[in-house]
């Protein structure tokens, strides 16, 4: 697998600094997060995670806003309090009713109206939670995330 594109990763960090509505960043995780993380998902049948969102969560380990929410790889703290489950307990929790020869689904953020985004067989997906419909799938978490943010911001701008 190739390295992480750096410069797509920059610019989806970019896109999230500079989106009409703000988000908020966690900072960046360390190796021993990832180690940490990625033995947890391995024990439970889960892929590891993919490089690029690893390249990302250097950066931002979780992030939420009003378009979306990258997963942490724990818990995530959140306004009032509450506390947000990480990739592990939000991706048990999608694949708790599949079946159990199907390979589980690695679950990294959340969108609104019951909408998860999905790794699966090297792409992103955006995906209904519930009919597991899939409405958008990315090659990369930047193009995601620059994509989402670039279409809402627009849909913002004309509902202003």
């Amino acid at each position: 697998m190739p390295a992480p594109d750096t410069a797509k990763t920059d610019a989806a960090l970019s896109a999230i600094q500079n989106a009409d509505a703000k988000s908020y960043m966690r900072p960046g995780a360390n190796d021993l997060v990832f180690r940490v993380c990625n033995s947890l998902l391995d024990e439970h049948g889960y892929p590891q995670l993919p490089e690029d969102f690893e390249a990302l969560l250097r950066h931002a380990c979780g992030i939420m806003g009003p378009y979306f929410t990258i997963l942490s790889t724990g818990g995530m703290e959140m306004a009032g309090g509450a506390l947000q489950p990480g990739i592990l307990e939000v991706s048990e929790s999608f694949n708790q009713w599949a079946d159990d020869d199907a390979p589980k689904t690695l679950v990294l953020g959340k969108m609104s109206g019951g909408v998860v985004i999905t790794h699966q067989s090297g792409q992103y997906h955006i995906v209904d939670e519930t009919s597991r419909d899939v409405f958008r799938s990315y090659d990369s978490i930047a193009d995601f995330i620059i994509d989402t943010i670039a279409r809402l911001d627009k849909a913002r701008r004309q509902n202003a």
